[in-house]
């Protein structure tokens, strides 16, 4: 009787162990935001929501240069990629405030766990790094990437002009005019080809 007592947790055990095997890692993921060259904006802290988990704030302030190359992402591994994302911003070039709610595809935690090549061919990683791209006109371009080289446009969709106060900018103004006015004055604000 004992021994088959044993031999029962025993077996329960290798299941156990063996079921657990097969369950996915967490995704450690990230989330940031870019803008084009010479169109620097102010991106309040996205609202990040995974339905029925958790809703939480993601700061990020000054976005600079360049487009497909973040800098100011923030990385998760406590929840699955977020189901919706509220991201507004204040675009300096054109003296506008912008926001929308995105609602994003449903299978986004599989397609970051799609593995691509490294830019070096030595070695695949996952897709994990969620992209917003904040353009002029208000377009916001979504990617997925793990590399530049090999981001992936997943969603694209329209902001909305948002009412704001242009003198809590002022001196941020000022400073990016000395910066960029003079290129944005000869070449004006593209937008269209993002």
């Amino acid at each position: 009787m004992r021994l088959r007592r044993s031999l029962f947790f025993l077996f329960v055990a290798f299941m156990v162990a063996s079921c657990a095997r097969f369950q996915e890692e967490p995704l450690e993921w990230s989330i940031g935001t870019v803008v084009p060259e010479h169109y620097n904006a102010w991106v309040k802290p996205l609202q990040i929501e995974t339905t029925g988990i958790r809703a939480w704030r993601v700061p990020q302030g000054r976005v600079s240069c360049c487009w497909k190359q973040p800098r100011n992402t923030i990385s998760e591994s406590i929840t699955p990629p977020p189901n919706f994302v509220l991201v507004r911003w204040f675009a300096f070039a054109e003296r506008k405030f912008y926001g929308r709610l995105v609602e994003l595809p449903a299978d986004l935690e599989e397609r970051m766990r799609r593995k691509t090549p490294s830019p070096s061919g030595d070695h695949k990683e996952p897709q994990d790094t969620l992209i917003f791209g904040l353009a002029p006109g208000g377009q916001i371009v979504i990617w997925l990437m793990n590399y530049a080289q090999n981001a992936e446009e997943i969603l694209r969709v329209q902001a909305f002009e948002q009412e704001g106060d242009l003198s809590h900018f002022e001196v941020r103004l000022e400073n990016y005019d000395a910066e960029h006015g003079d290129y944005i004055k000869q070449h004006g604000i593209q937008y269209d080809g993002w």
